[in-house]
């Protein structure tokens, strides 16, 4: 399972739970994330894909709207955002 760039990533965590805004998916499928709680700072880390429990969209925002090009998971699609991928060395 993933989700669209944008979306919401719900991950475990000891003690609780992160969540994380999708940015990509690094070669494992693993999320990349940006998200808060690193040293008191925000910042783009991937995390293990184990350890989502679930990706949410905000609302009016559907499975179907994800699918429009440029949204689509980083790592999984050949050519799209190629930029991006360069800039996050993927």
């Amino acid at each position: 399972q993933t989700g669209c760039v944008n979306c919401i990533a719900v991950l475990t965590r000891k003690g609780g739970g992160h969540v994380g805004i999708v940015k990509g998916y690094d070669r494992g499928g693993n999320p990349i994330l940006i998200s808060g709680n690193h040293g008191n700072r925000v910042a783009i880390s991937s995390y293990s894909k184990n350890r989502v429990v679930a990706y949410r969209y905000p609302p009016g925002i559907s499975w179907f709207l994800c699918n429009l090009p440029g949204t689509q998971p980083i790592g999984s699609v050949p050519g799209k955002n190629r930029l991006h991928n360069l800039l996050l060395g993927l």
